[in-house]
Parts: C-alpha cells; structure tokens; sequence
C-alpha cells in the first residue's frame, strides 16, 4: 500500500483534472433522464481509480448524484482480500456504498487470463443497476490499447481503442484525456492513499510488456508519445464513425429487415462491401 508524500507539489494539475471529469459527466448526465443518476465507480484501489474517487466526492455538491462503488475480486493475487478491505474501509470513510464482486477466473481460457478477468469484470460491472459506470482508464492506457491491437492486427474499430462514452453499456472514462503522471501528481497533492498491484510489473502479461518495455523505448525518442498514439485513437475513432456512416447509407439500398441484399452487395466496391457486411454482422450481434 502506498501513501503519497503530503509535501508533493500540487499543482493546477487537480483543477485541470477536475474539471475534464466534470465536463465529461455533465456531457454524459445531459443524454439521459435521470434527476439524481446512480454513478457506479470501477473500484480496483489502485491510484487510477482512488484519484477519481476523490475528484467525484468533490463534485457531489455541484453536480447531485447517487455515487457508489464495485469491486471485483479475481482471486489472481494472493493480496485479493486485502484489496478488499482497503476498498471497504476508503468507501465507509467517505460513506459510499461499496459492494465486491467474486469471479473465478479460467486460466486456461483461449482469451487468456487477461482477457478473460477483463471479460468477467465487465460481466460484474454491467450487471449493476447504474445509469453509468465510471472506469478509470486513462491516456497511457489508451495508447497501449491501441499498441496492443496493432499487435493484433486489427482494423479501425479495433485501432480507435477505448471510447470515452459508450452509451450502450453506460461505460464513460472521464479521465481518458489525462496522462498517468497527472494521476500521481493529484495524488501526491491531496497525500491519498491506493494499493499497488504486484501483477502490474510482471511482462507476462502483454499489457505489461507494452507498458515497461515498448512505450518506453519509444519515449527515448519522443517524450509526448503515449499522447501522440492516444490522439490517433482519437482520429481512428472518427473514421470509425464516418464508415458506419456509409454503412447505414449502403444499408438502405441493400437490407430490407433482417435480409441481406447479396446482389447489391456485389456491386459495392470490395472495400464498401466489406464494410458494410462487418456492420449488418454487428447489428445482428455477431
């Protein structure tokens, strides 16, 4: 468990983050109906998620809403229940509800143990009755998300990585602008206190190995790169938009229903076709 210097320099660095998450939920808030939203906090107790605990407890007042926590116990670490209980005792000091969700996590599962804890965390997350669920993630983590299905050989959905809002499953990532040295720097200026994750160092994991062994190599070269790569998610993101844009437009000529026009598929350019193939097998929620 680490607890931060109160002598840190603070700096306008808490301002600036607090009002990127204000925005970001007012933004969110205003595309629905609820008088006093349910928030729902991803948990985890380490700093990403502690800072953005803080920075909600101080928005409480301007902006009234129901805040509560959940946290998911994997069971990967043999600290788990620790982390319980310092997430327990961080919500009853600032009387927030905080519930702990138990997944069993199947290490021999073909997504890996990575992909499969992230599957059953969200699994955990969007079982919960809130009008949004606030996750943590940040832009260090975005520009390796986006490394990572480079890695993996994805196309511009997969590139465009993590979206600040996800309207369909309540998902808003208020810090995603923010870099990870702005986290330790408000919360080094506030002396907060978070756990540190002994897994979060081990490259056994890709995540990790992208985290302590490309992006630094990389920044040898160029200082801003984590910002630089999280802004082309950014702009993948919006050619993203613009293709299931033309795939509306083609799926108007070319699906009537559930139906599949294969004759005006044809006559689309491959590219086009494509395009709009890999959208009609989203919407039938392949």
């Amino acid at each position: 468990m680490r607890k931060a210097s109160s002598n840190s320099p603070f700096t306008s660095t808490a301002l600036a983050l607090t009002q990127q998450v204000e925005a970001s939920l007012q933004a969110a808030l205003a595309q629905g109906r609820a008088n006093q939203a349910k928030i729902l906090l991803a948990l985890s107790g380490g700093l990403d998620s502690c800072v953005l605990l803080h920075i909600l407890l101080g928005l409480q007042k301007p902006m009234p809403f129901h805040l509560s926590a959940l946290h998911v116990h994997h069971g990967l670490s043999a600290n788990a229940d620790t982390w319980v209980k310092f997430c327990k005792t961080l919500c009853e000091d600032h009387q927030i509800p905080c519930e702990i969700a138990y997944v069993k996590v199947n290490r021999a599962s073909s997504a890996g143990v990575e992909g499969e804890a992230r599957k059953l965390r969200y699994q955990a997350l969007l079982a919960q009755p809130a009008d949004l669920i606030l996750l943590a993630h940040h832009q260090d983590d975005q520009a390796e998300t986006l490394l990572l299905q480079l890695m993996r050989g994805s196309g511009v959905k997969g590139l465009a990585g993590m979206a600040e809002f996800d309207q369909d499953r309540r998902l808003l990532r208020p810090l995603l602008q923010a870099s990870r040295q702005q986290l330790q720097d408000y919360a080094e200026g506030v002396a907060l206190m978070w756990v540190e994750v002994e897994s979060s160092t081990s490259l056994d994991y890709e995540r990790n190995f992208v985290r302590h062994q490309i992006i630094p190599l990389f920044r040898q070269r160029n200082p801003a790169v984590s910002e630089n790569i999280a802004r082309s998610a950014r702009l993948l993101a919006e050619a993203q938009e613009l293709l299931e844009d033309l795939a509306v437009l083609d799926a108007r000529e070319n699906i009537v229903g559930d139906k599949l026009n294969v004759k005006g598929l044809s006559q689309l350019s491959p590219a086009r076709a494509a395009n709009l193939l890999r959208w009609w097998l989203s919407q039938q929620g392949m």
